[in-house]
């Protein structure tokens, strides 16, 4: 019993030390030591995205709405040191009820990882799953379903896009 109390002491105090560590590395940031992106207000609806295509001004621009909204939801998320320069969109999966279905760059663990949403299974290379960016705001799939922003059609497809 003193022996199994003693190991577990020892994982409570290394895990201890390693939040701690990790806790003091959060610090906050002072201002005009990293880009400021200025609040605004939610972007309207997206019309007629089909892709984030480099070479159309109107997809650069939304592809742009897409990162700034991704950048202050990310510092909101408390990753303050993100900067616009970071902020890639690994993956777009279409536009969906005036909703753009993306994989952005976040932290990701190496491991396949399946969701399921509305009986319908998504299968991802990592940790690093799909959001849906509407009306200037990021949702999980499974957010975005059961709030109506995506329907059992709209799933279907993105699966289809997702899983080949």
């Amino acid at each position: 019993m003193k022996k199994k109390f003693g190991k577990t002491l020892a994982y409570i105090l290394v895990f201890g030390m390693i939040f701690g560590a990790a806790l003091s590395a959060c610090k906050e940031v002072p201002p005009g030591s990293h880009e400021e992106i200025e609040p605004r207000e939610a972007t309207g609806p997206v019309e007629n995205l089909a892709t984030l295509d480099a070479d159309e001004g109107e997809d650069k621009e939304v592809e742009l709405r897409i990162k700034q909204d991704f950048l202050l939801y990310m510092h909101s998320q408390g990753e303050v040191n993100m900067t616009l320069e970071m902020v890639k969109v690994l993956e777009n999966y279409g536009n969906y009820n005036d909703a753009v279905v993306v994989r952005m760059n976040r932290g990701a663990f190496a491991a396949i990882t399946t969701i399921q949403v509305g009986g319908i299974d998504f299968i991802f290379s990592n940790s690093n799953t799909a959001l849906v960016w509407h009306s200037g705001q990021f949702f999980e799939l499974a957010e975005a379903y059961d709030n109506g922003l995506l329907s059992k059609e709209n799933l279907t497809t993105i699966a289809e896009k997702v899983n080949n």
